[in-house]
């Protein structure tokens, strides 16, 4: 299955679809970088950690562990050389305009070198570039046992996230309704495809 993703993601830019004379045009491109990715969930004296790795199809590999931390009520992460906690705060706003606060101290693990940021921003991420999409199709049964929020992961599959241009503003004119449908400009980017594998 990681084969056939990789062979679709090499292929060529698809050409552009032929702009209708009466209609919008649509531009469809592939970008993403076939991932695996496997992780696994443990139990240890009441505390959970997850262990993670992943490998693209250009040969590059990274390992991340995390796992909750009691006392400050933060999480330590340990990926590639770094070690560091981090712990967040989401402060009352109106819907999504909520604050973020994040407070994260690292050290590498190399070097010995401290660092401790303060984040601040929107509760909400907001897409610099269209709209993003990301869905995930079960390849195999959902597990035994259920997850955070009630939902259930199934051990094996594909996740796939696309990122869907559209036009910022549509002006319509009563002089000539269907012009601005021939000027709109529509495309959609492939930007994800990862095969993921939990026990």
């Amino acid at each position: 299955l990681l084969a056939l993703i990789t062979s679709a993601a090499s292929l060529a830019e698809p050409p552009s679809a032929p702009a209708l004379s009466e209609g919008p045009s649509l531009r469809a491109r592939v970008s993403a970088r076939p991932r695996l990715k496997v992780l696994k969930r443990l139990q240890a004296k009441g505390n959970r950690l997850l262990l993670g790795g992943s490998c693209d199809s250009a040969g590059r590999c990274s390992f991340e562990a995390k796992c909750a931390e009691p006392l400050l009520g933060g999480t330590i992460a340990l990926s590639g050389r770094s070690l560091r906690w981090s712990r967040l705060w989401l402060l009352p706003g109106l819907a999504d305009a909520a604050t973020r606060v994040e407070v994260c101290s690292a050290v590498d693990l190399r070097t010995g070198k401290p660092d401790a940021e303060l984040r601040l921003g929107l509760r909400r991420a907001f897409s610099k570039r269209g709209l993003s999409l990301v869905h995930a199709v079960p390849l195999s049964p959902p597990l035994g046992g259920e997850q955070e929020g009630g939902g259930r992961s199934p051990p094996l599959r594909l996740e796939v996230g696309a990122t869907l241009d559209v036009p910022a503003e549509v002006t319509l004119s009563a002089r000539d309704p269907r012009a601005a449908l021939r000027s709109a400009r529509f495309s959609v980017d492939i930007d994800r495809a990862d095969l993921c594998v939990e026990y």
